[in-house]
C-alpha cells in the first residue's frame, strides 16, 4: 500500500511539476553562430536600389560574418510553447525573442526595456497620445515570429524577421555590457533595402513556363494573344530581349491586373501592334520568376527559353 502511494505521488508529481518544466525547457531560442555567409541575386529586381559598391556583373552580392536560417530553425518560441518572454539578452535571437513576446502582451514598458536610452526617449516622443495604442494594436497581430537572418552590420547586428500578419520587418542591435539592446536605425543606403527585398521574395530558381499558343508570325498593324502555362501559380512571366541591361518587354504576374487569362497558374499577354518594328524574324526570351524583374540580366538570358517569329507589313 505505501508502495502504490509512493508512486502515486511520484506520478502527480511528474504530471503538476516536471512536464511544465519540461516545455518550458524546449522553449528555447534558436541556436547563435555566426559566420561567413554570402547573398547573391539578380540586380534586376524590381525595387532595388542602385548599389554599384556590391553589384558584380548583373547580380548584387553581399558579403557577412552572420546566420542564416531555412523554413523551420529560425522560429522563436511563443508563450504557448512554455516562453515566459524572459532570457539573458546574451543573443540577438534572445532579445527578438522578448521583443515578440511584449508585442504579443501589448507591454508597452517590456518593450521600451528593450531598447537603448536613447531611442526609449525616441519612442515615447514618437507614439505619444494614441499613437501608443494603436501601435500595440497593430504588433500585437503577430501570433508566431520566425528570424530569417542576421549579419554583423556597421556597429551593431541588423536582423531580418518575418511574421505572417506583418510580413518582412528588420530591426537593428548593439552589445552593450554583454546584453544585446534594440537601437534606432537610420540608414538611407541601398544595402539594408535590398537586404530586406530579397528575404521578401525569396528568389527561387529562374525556370520556363510552357507556351501555350504559340506564336509563328503576325502583322505588324495586329496584337497577338500567347498564353503562357506556369510551373507554380502565382509566379511572374518575363518576356525579353538579350541585351543585357536593356528593361524587359513584359513582366506579369500570375492573377495579376494585367494578366488576360483568368486560369490559376496561366498566364495571358497581348503582344501589342507593332507599326514600327521591321518585318523581319525576331527571338525573345521567356522566363520564369518568383520576384519581378524590370531588366535583362545574365542570369534570366541563360535560364530563359527562346522563341521565333516574324513580323509582316501589314
Amino acid at each position: 500500500m505505501l508502495y502504490n502511494r509512493i508512486v502515486s505521488f511520484l506520478t502527480k508529481y511528474i504530471i503538476a511539476v516536471l512536464l511544465p518544466l519540461a516545455a518550458v525547457a524546449q522553449a528555447k531560442v534558436p541556436y547563435y553562430e555566426f559566420k561567413p555567409v554570402e547573398i547573391k541575386f539578380s540586380a534586376g529586381f524590381t525595387g532595388l536600389m542602385n548599389d554599384p559598391t556590391h553589384k558584380i556583373g548583373s547580380e548584387l552580392v553581399y558579403k557577412y560574418n552572420g546566420q542564416l536560417f531555412d523554413k523551420t530553425d529560425g522560429q522563436l518560441p511563443a508563450k504557448e510553447d512554455g516562453f515566459d518572454g524572459t532570457t539573458k539578452r546574451s543573443t540577438p535571437w534572445e532579445t527578438i525573442g522578448e521583443l515578440i513576446y511584449a508585442y504579443r502582451e501589448k507591454n508597452f514598458d517590456k518593450i521600451l526595456s528593450l531598447y537603448n536610452l536613447t531611442t526609449q526617449d525616441q519612442l515615447i516622443a514618437l507614439l505619444a497620445g494614441d499613437k501608443k495604442e494603436k501601435f500595440l494594436n497593430h504588433v500585437s497581430k503577430i501570433t508566431e515570429a520566425k528570424i530569417l537572418a542576421g549579419f554583423e552590420y556597421k556597429e551593431g547586428i541588423l536582423v531580418i524577421y518575418e511574421s505572417k500578419e506583418l510580413g518582412i520587418s528588420s530591426c537593428y542591435m548593439l552589445k552593450k555590457k554583454k546584453k544585446y539592446v534594440l537601437a534606432s536605425f537610420n540608414d538611407d543606403g541601398p544595402e539594408a533595402w535590398n537586404l530586406s527585398l530579397y528575404f521578401k521574395f525569396k528568389p527561387e530558381p529562374i525556370t520556363v513556363p510552357l507556351i501555350q499558343t504559340p506564336l509563328d508570325s503576325f502583322g505588324s498593324a495586329e496584337t497577338k494573344r500567347i498564353d503562357f502555362k506556369l510551373n507554380k501559380a502565382n509566379n511572374f512571366i518575363t518576356v525579353c530581349g538579350d541585351k543585357l541591361g536593356q528593361a524587359v518587354l513584359y513582366n506579369l504576374k500570375d492573377n495579376s491586373e494585367y494578366d488576360l487569362n483568368p486560369e490559376p497558374g496561366v498566364v495571358g499577354i497581348d503582344f501589342n501592334k507593332t507599326k514600327s518594328a521591321m518585318p523581319k524574324e525576331y527571338t525573345l526570351y521567356i522566363a520564369e520568376t518568383n520576384y519581378p524583374l524590370t531588366m535583362v540580366s545574365e542570369p534570366i538570358i541563360k535560364a530563359a527559353k527562346g522563341f521565333t517569329f516574324k513580323v509582316y507589313k501589314k
